[in-house]
This record gives structure tokens, C-alpha cells and sequence, in this order.
């Protein structure tokens, strides 16, 4: 079964996805679900209400995002290793400095470097160089280490909880900021590196191939089905983002107990697993731009349970199983489009840009979600109006694929 799962045990590639699991692991400093647990200490040491401080992070994600496209041009450009003692090195420095931030801007600044390194540049390097080792099983490579994100999601509140509690909150910081400088940076870099030419699939730099694919991103960037597999592929963050902020308002607005939302996450968090290994085997079979379709599906699915004249109890689990399963395919499926589409000389460029597209989504979902509530009177609104954007993104990939069959037709000389 492990040969089966793990083909070929003893290539190198399998310890980079090994590495690149840890890393999107140890990311989740610089996400919302660690960030948030040290706001009420923040608020309370610079004076600052809970509105300021949830603009802050709002533009310093925002500012992130759009760094996004620099740093993939960077991960392209250097070897795995060197990006990867950068970005957690640079994740070491800003928790070094967060406990002493003196004002809005220095603690902007502090929230910036971590979002763009934990939430966008991790995943863009670990993406990266398993792309440029695999290529059969490059779907369910990816798919592992796209499961170091709910691995964190899993362990990192208790651990940073416990931390805070038995050091207090500067010093749980600290020692993270200390831990990331001097053990993580070097434990995940060192064995970090680049496939042998003959490994790779693309050609020594300075070969024609290299030069060509090189200069390939800016007209792939340029291109209309790019964008609309972009469109897509945000649909998932942007309704995750919108249901997950609003989800007290929400869940009593369906009738049910808050007290639900944990058994809500714990299947959210089960079957997203779950379906992120799925879904990657799946796309090793079928194009992974499919999995717009299929994840708007499951989110549709999962915002029509809201009206079902179910028991309370059945209705949150079904809600959470299939914003899980909506999730996992949505978080393998983008991952392995790009490198599947367009090969991997110029993969972090587009991954930067893509990602920061999808990261500027998750910053207007909330208030996108909060006008449409507003508007209708009604927050029953926003789980319809989530559905009715991801039944309209499904048919997105039908587009694509009749614009890919009318050029490939012109490029063959046959009528269209």
C-alpha cells in the first residue's frame, strides 16, 4: 500500500515533500488563525480599538497580497534552498519584533512581513520545487504538502495558547522568534534543494529552452483564459472567507446553536483533509481545472443545507463535511493547475500572481458578505448569494476548454 501511495521510496523528491509539509506547517505564524490569538494583548499595549486594529491587518493583507507576484519572480530566480532561509528567516525577525511594536505603522509593518511570508511565499516555494521534482505524481505530491496547512491549522492554537499562558504573550514571540532563526530556518533549508538536471523538468539555466520559457510569464499573464481560471480558482478562499467571518450572525441566522461551530470545523477540518489526497490522485487522471467546477458544486451543497428541514445537529455536520470536501478540492486543484498548464520554468511568477488575487479576495469577502446582509435585510442572503457565485464559476472551465479547442483548431488550420 505505501509503494502504491509513495511510488519509488527511495527518490529524493518524497524528502522534498517531506520538507515542503513542514513548511506550510510551520507557516501558520503569519496566518489569521495564530495573528488573531495575540490582537487583545496588541490592542491593549498601543490603546488601539478593535476597528483600527482590524484595519491594519485588513491593509497590511491587503499590501501582502500584491508583493505576491515580486516574490514568485524571486522563487524563480534562486535555488529552494536560499528562498527558504530568506522567507523563514524573514518570519523569525518580524515575530523578533512584534512584541515591541510601538504604533500602527511599525505594527503593520510587523503584520505585513508576516503575511506575505507565512501566508503567500511558503506556499509559493513548497508548490514550486515539488512541481520541479514530480511530474506523474506530481498531483498527490502536492496534495501531501498542501496538507501541512490543515496540519497547522490542527496543532498551532494549542501550542501557541499553551505558550501564552505559561510564558505570557511577548515571550511566547520570542521564543518562536528565536526558534525560527535558529532551528527551522536551517532544518528545513539545508536539505531543501533544486532537482539534477537530468531530474528536472526544465533545461539547465542558459539553455535556449530555460531562456524562452523564461520570458514566457508576461504573455501567460496577459492571456484571457489565465484570468478566468484566476476568477475561478478565488471563488473558494472568497466564500470560505465571507461564511467563516460572519459565522455567529450566520449560524444563528440558520437556527442553530453557536455552540455547533466547533463539531462545524472539526468536520470542516476532517473531510478537508481528506479530500485534499483524494483530489490529488484525481488530478493525476483528470485536467485539475476541473476542480472550479467541483468545488463551487460542494459549496453550493453545502449552502443549500442551511433550509433543509433536518435536525440542527445533521444539517452543521453536513454544512461543515461539504465546505470541507469544497475546500480540499479547491486547495489541490490550484496547486496543481498551473504547473499542469503551463510547466514550471516560470511557476513562481504566475503562483505570485494567482496568489495574490486570491489572498485580495479573502480581504473583501467579509465586507462584500457584510453589504449583501445589509442590502436584503436578510443574512440568509449570503449563503445564497455564495451559491449562486459558485454554480456561475463552475461553467468557467467550459469556457477554457472551448477557448483551448478553438485555438488548437486554428493553430491545425481547421474551421471553428
Amino acid at each position: 500500500m505505501l509503494e502504491k501511495a509513495f511510488p519509488n521510496p527511495g527518490f529524493y523528491g518524497w524528502k522534498i515533500v517531506l520538507l515542503g509539509f513542514l513548511a506550510c506547517a510551520l507557516s501558520s505564524p503569519g496566518q489569521t488563525f495564530v495573528i488573531s490569538l495575540y490582537l487583545e494583548p496588541l490592542m491593549e499595549m498601543l490603546g488601539l480599538e478593535r476597528v483600527a486594529i482590524s484595519s491594519v491587518y485588513a491593509v497590511a493583507t491587503l499590501l501582502a497580497a500584491l508583493t505576491l507576484p515580486l516574490v514568485g519572480y524571486l522563487a524563480d530566480k534562486v535555488s529552494s534552498r536560499l528562498f527558504f532561509v530568506i522567507v523563514f528567516a524573514g518570519m523569525g525577525l518580524a515575530l523578533l519584533g512584534l512584541p515591541f511594536v510601538t504604533g500602527v505603522l511599525t505594527l503593520g509593518l510587523a503584520i505585513y512581513i508576516l503575511r506575505m511570508l507565512g501566508q503567500g511565499s511558503i506556499a509559493i516555494g513548497s508548490i514550486r520545487t515539488t512541481a520541479l521534482w514530480f511530474d506523474q505524481h506530481r498531483g498527490r505530491a502536492i496534495a501531501i504538502v498542501g496538507l501541512g496547512f490543515a496540519f497547522g491549522e490542527l496543532v498551532f492554537p494549542g501550542i501557541v495558547q499553551g505558550l501564552i499562558r505559561w510564558l505570557g504573550w511577548r515571550e511566547s514571540l520570542l521564543f518562536f522568534a528565536v526558534l525560527y532563526l535558529v532551528l527551522v530556518a536551517p532544518l528545513i533549508s539545508l536539505p531543501m534543494r533544486d532537482p539534477p538536471a537530468s531530474t528536472a523538468e526544465e533545461k539547465p539555466a542558459g539553455s535556449p529552452r530555460e531562456t524562452t520559457e523564461a520570458t514566457a510569464a508576461i504573455p501567460i499573464i496577459m492571456s484571457v483564459p489565465f484570468w478566468i481560471l484566476v476568477i475561478g480558482v478565488s471563488l473558494v478562499p472568497f466564500a470560505l472567507t465571507a461564511l467563516i467571518f460572519h459565522q455567529v450572525a450566520l449560524v444563528e441566522s440558520y437556527g442553530w446553536r453557536v455552540e455547533l461551530i466547533p463539531a462545524i470545523f472539526a468536520a470542516f477540518a476532517l473531510l478537508r483533509i481528506g479530500s485534499s489526497y483524494a483530489s490529488g490522485l484525481l488530478f493525476e487522471r483528470l485536467p485539475s481545472m476541473w476542480n472550479i467546477t467541483l468545488s463551487g458544486v460542494f459549496v453550493a451543497l453545502a449552502c443549500g443545507t442551511v433550509v433543509l428541514p433536518l435536525p440542527a445537529m445533521v444539517m452543521a455536520l453536513a454544512y461543515g463535511s461539504l465546505l470541507g470536501v469544497a475546500a480540499g478540492i479547491s486547495t489541490a486543484g490550484n496547486a496543481i493547475l498551473w504547473p499542469e498548464r503551463y510547466g514550471v520554468a516560470v511557476l513562481g511568477r504566475l503562483q505570485g500572481t494567482v496568489n495574490a488575487v486570491r489572498n485580495g479576495s479573502t480581504a473583501a469577502a467579509p465586507l462584500a458578505a457584510a453589504w449583501l446582509a445589509s442590502a436584503t435585510e436578510s443574512f440568509l442572503a449570503i449563503p445564497l448569494g455564495i451559491a449562486i457565485a459558485a454554480l456561475l464559476a463552475g461553467v468557467l472551465p467550459f469556457i477554457v476548454w472551448r477557448m483551448d479547442r478553438v485555438r488548437l483548431a486554428r493553430l491545425a488550420g481547421v474551421p471553428t
